[in-house]
């Protein structure tokens, strides 16, 4: 069977759109990994009170020799993700919707080149905070794209945030998964309180 250039093209375009789906949020975890205790926890905040859109999405990228790419939760700017493996992660992406029906979506890229402020080493299990940031436009004036920046900021803090998030497991249900995030959470808290 032949292919003209252009159907050869369209199936290779088709392949990789695949591939790259595939490679982007790993598949679903077996109950024995979400038993498993060596996977960490790790949260936190971006404040788009500046931006057009609100934050809907946020990407964390780990860094190996093929990059993966987690969707995390979000929650009034709070944005979570379970489960992860030993390794280095930072945000990658984040989105959000605006207009009146919610219609347009823009993509933020959070220094995908490089490391970032959200990059973190996970050597052990654990509940690591990626830190609080506000989100600063830099406006570049009519038919240019503006530019941003995400500034750190000191509130809501990370106390403030597990708090937030231990609310949230806790309405998982009662399964062993969810008892061993929220132990996770709750010694993390109280390293903080002490």
């Amino acid at each position: 069977m032949r292919f003209s250039k252009k159907s050869a093209r369209l199936l290779l375009i088709s392949i990789f759109i695949f591939v790259a789906g595939c490679a982007s949020e790993p598949r679903q975890l077996t109950q024995a990994e979400l038993e498993d205790p060596n996977r960490s926890i790790v949260f936190g905040y971006f404040d788009m009170q500046d931006a057009s859109t609100k934050l809907d999405e946020v990407s964390i990228k780990q860094y190996s020799s093929s990059p993966l790419y987690f969707s995390a939760g979000i929650k009034d700017g709070m944005f979570f993700r379970f489960y992860l493996l030993p390794g280095s992660y930072q945000v990658d992406t984040f989105t959000g919707a605006s207009g009146i029906f919610g219609g347009d979506t823009t993509r933020y890229h959070y220094g995908s080149e490089g490391r970032n402020d959200t990059a973190i080493h996970i050597q052990k299990p654990g509940v690591y905070f990626l830190g609080a940031y506000r989100y600063v436009k830099h406006d570049q004036g009519w038919f240019k794209n503006d530019k941003f920046e995400m500034k750190p900021i000191q509130s809501p803090s990370e106390r403030e945030l597990l708090q937030k998030l231990i609310v949230i497991v806790e309405g998982y249900g009662n399964s062993v998964p969810t008892r061993m995030k929220l132990d996770m959470l709750k010694k993390r808290l109280a390293e903080l309180r002490n």
